[in-house]
């Protein structure tokens, strides 16, 4: 009777450790293929995650490696335009602001017939191109004369120097005064006349600045549109001078800057109203001159 009961006892325990082993035999070996999964999942995850990020670092070093063609393509463009633009200024004076003159500078520039398409706007880019070539090599030498006035423990004064360099830079003009009418026409177009205009306020105010201006006030204005005024009627006025050497077009200069002497006491003036009167005084006279009223 004992015995039985043992052998009962034995055979339930028996049953129930053999449930026990095989749960935990089977936990085990899930605990190991989820372990397994996991790594893999995650080497999966780095794997994607690896290529991802080589996708975008190609895309990225693609995308700057095409910039950068991009810009060396354009500074290539810009230097073969700027190679042709100077060699046809040589050829404005026979031919003019024309298509000829630039098809004149392709072949003295000695590069192909089919670079004339480089110059997009055609003849008005090289009347620009002079424009800008002039007021660089009028700033580089106002800033050469600074630099010798300081070195020498020397004074600016604003008008001579203001005076000077509105002569040196009209002189710039002379050699294509023949065909200027021509380059002021095209200027004056609707499609042409900002780009231009920005040209002349560009010179006006970097003349100021190096004659010592820094005026925060309305006189910034006045000031710069009171010289460009005279610069562009000095400029018309030359356009008849048959005197030599445009000694005409200088005496005229010279008493558009009498008619604005107060010039210096400009820079450090604070009054608007007066700076406005020597304007439209400055204007009234130059008008009387171009159309040959009395003054």
């Amino acid at each position: 009777m004992v015995a039985k009961s043992c052998t009962k006892i034995s055979s339930k325990s028996l049953k129930k450790y053999g449930k026990i082993f095989f749960f935990l035999f089977f936990s085990s070996r899930m605990l190991k293929l989820r372990s397994r999964t996991s790594k893999h999942f995650s080497t999966l995850i780095s794997i994607q995650r690896r290529q991802k990020h080589d996708e975008f670092t190609a895309h990225e070093e693609e995308a700057k490696e095409r910039k950068e063609t991009g810009q060396k393509r354009a500074d290539k463009d810009e230097n073969v335009k700027e190679k042709i633009l100077d060699a046809a200024l040589a050829a404005v004076p026979d031919l003019g602001f024309s298509k000829e003159a630039i098809e004149k500078g392709v072949e003295i520039a000695g590069l192909p017939k089919v670079s004339i398409g480089i110059i997009t706007n055609g003849p008005i880019d090289l009347v620009h191109y002079h424009y800008e070539k002039a007021n660089s090599l009028l700033e580089a030498g106002m800033k050469a004369e600074i630099k010798g006035l300081a070195e020498d423990s020397k004074e600016l004064k604003a008008v001579p120097f203001l005076r000077n360099h509105c002569e040196k830079r009209l002189q710039m003009n002379v050699p294509y005064m023949k065909h200027w009418p021509q380059a002021l026409g095209m200027m004056a177009l609707p499609s042409n006349h900002v780009k231009s205009l920005n040209y002349g306020l560009s010179l006006v105010d970097t003349m100021w600045y190096c004659a010592g201006d820094r005026s925060l006030d309305y006189n910034w204005y006045s000031k710069r549109l009171m010289l460009l005024g005279v610069l562009k009627s000095t400029e018309l006025v030359m356009l008849s001078d048959n005197s030599k050497d445009f000694k005409d077009s200088w005496e005229f200069l010279d008493r558009r800057f009498s008619d604005i002497r107060d010039l210096s006491g400009i820079i450090k003036s604070g009054h608007v109203t007066s700076d406005v009167s020597s304007v439209l005084g400055g204007i009234g006279h130059t008008a009387k001159v171009l159309f040959g009223l009395p003054r």
